[in-house]
């Protein structure tokens, strides 16, 4: 069985979540996800919670059409538009 990466106030770089049954990563409040590839999940592909950063990840062909690539819970979550 595979699970899913979760983590509570720390740094995700650069993991792959894929083929998960539910979502790829999970984090907890004042988390950073950088870097970070998932694929093929149940869920979400990137979840987290309050006070988050998220940047520099590829998210893709996350199964659930109710589920977000990235699903953001709770405020002042940071999600950085790439400049072109």
């Amino acid at each position: 069985m595979k699970r899913s990466a979760r983590v509570v106030g720390l740094l995700v770089l650069g993991c792959t979540a894929f083929q998960n049954g539910d979502d790829g990563i999970v984090t907890g409040g004042g988390s950073s996800v950088t870097n970070c590839t998932t694929g093929s999940d149940g869920g979400d592909g990137i979840e987290v919670n309050f006070s988050a950063l998220v940047s520099g990840n590829v998210c893709h062909n996350n199964y659930q059409p109710s589920e977000s690539s990235i699903h953001t819970i709770g405020a002042g979550n940071r999600i950085p538009v790439p400049r072109s």
